[in-house]
């Protein structure tokens, strides 16, 4: 009971609801901060791996050539292969590890059920298809930074030339990739985000994806592919269904460089032009299996949180602020 001008009056706290849900609000934003700093101990982790072991890889690579221990371009293709497949293990898949410990994600939460074949074959079609608008966008930004900045992509290295090595290159390419980075960015990072709101947790993971590829050629691709795949995985409730996706996008290109590496420019365009076609195609008979036979929903669920606020709440730490400057610092000092 309260007194006020000398009558009393009982205080109904009418509003208790709205202070649950506010409170509520507060803890997953508090949540949601912690997988921020989280994602920046990862990223740490990360940075430390690549530096630990390319000091590794240098010193033992001056060692070696000082000795004239390998003194077969064969026996060198083959070391930087084996070094390359350690790597990936090391400096992709402990960092998502130890964000998984940090924010309690279990990696029995992946989804991992079987998805229907004739949906994930849609599914793999129909990211054919919208990787041309990162095909366009990848185009887009290297231009820009070639007409104002004088600016060129940096140069991959081919294929190797011998049998073993050309085994473990294929691999690297083509089959690790496809598993660790799946399981790292739609299987931990999508998964702990998804708590949170389907949406943001599709686009933090898609963006997170592409910084990581490092390069103005690879980070728009990659980006628009990663919205794309997250989109398959949280429908088909399935890691696998990403895995495949991503191992026929790598496979193709893969393929393509090695059909294409001795042909003349003009040859190796007329190749990519007739499969930009195909993927065209494939992604129109894909879209109609997927609207109008399986009519599949489009629409995701709301979050308990906006996304808007997600996103802020996850990036605007000052950590998490630093870390997205290093990778897009790294993406721009990429060019030559």
């Amino acid at each position: 009971m309260e007194e006020i001008n000398g009558q009393t009056s009982q205080i109904v706290h009418s509003d208790y609801e709205e202070f649950r849900k506010w409170k509520s609000r507060r803890e997953l934003l508090r949540q949601v901060k912690k997988m921020s700093w989280a994602f920046t101990a990862a990223f740490f982790l990360q940075s430390v791996l690549l530096a630990v072991t390319g000091n590794i890889a240098g010193t033992f690579w001056s060692a070696v050539d000082s000795q004239n221990i390998f003194n077969s371009t064969l026996l060198w293709e083959l070391a930087n292969e084996i070094y390359a497949f350690v790597y990936y293990f090391l400096v992709f898949l402990l960092p998502y590890l130890l964000f998984a410990k940090l924010v309690g994600f279990k990696l029995w939460e992946i989804p991992h059920n079987r998805p229907y074949t004739p949906i994930v074959l849609a599914s793999t079609g129909f990211a054919m298809g919208v990787s041309l608008l990162g095909v366009f966008l990848s185009n887009a930004a290297l231009s820009f930074f070639y007409i104002f900045f004088d600016k060129n992509p940096p140069e991959f290295p081919g294929p190797p030339v011998g049998s073993f090595a050309l085994v473990l290159y294929v691999i690297n390419s083509v089959v690790l990739p496809p598993i660790i980075e799946e399981i790292a960015y739609r299987g931990i990072l999508l998964g702990s985000l998804r708590r949170y709101g389907d949406k943001a947790a599709i686009i933090i993971s898609a963006l997170l994806f592409g910084l990581a590829h490092g390069n103005m050629s690879q980070f728009p691709y990659s980006f628009v592919l990663g919205i794309t795949i997250a989109f398959f995985v949280i429908k088909t409730n399935s890691i696998y269904t990403g895995i495949f996706i991503h191992f026929v996008n790598n496979g193709i290109a893969t393929f393509l460089e090695f059909l294409t590496m001795n042909m003349n420019p003009l040859m190796g365009d007329m190749v990519y032009a007739l499969k930009m076609l195909i993927d065209l195609l494939v992604f129109l008979v894909a879209l109609f299996y997927l609207i109008w036979i399986r009519k599949v929903d489009w629409k995701l669920p709301s979050g308990s949180l906006p996304g808007s606020t997600m996103a802020r709440q996850f990036f605007l730490t000052l950590p998490m602020f630093l870390v997205l400057c290093a990778m897009i610092w790294d993406i721009l000092t990429s060019f030559s």
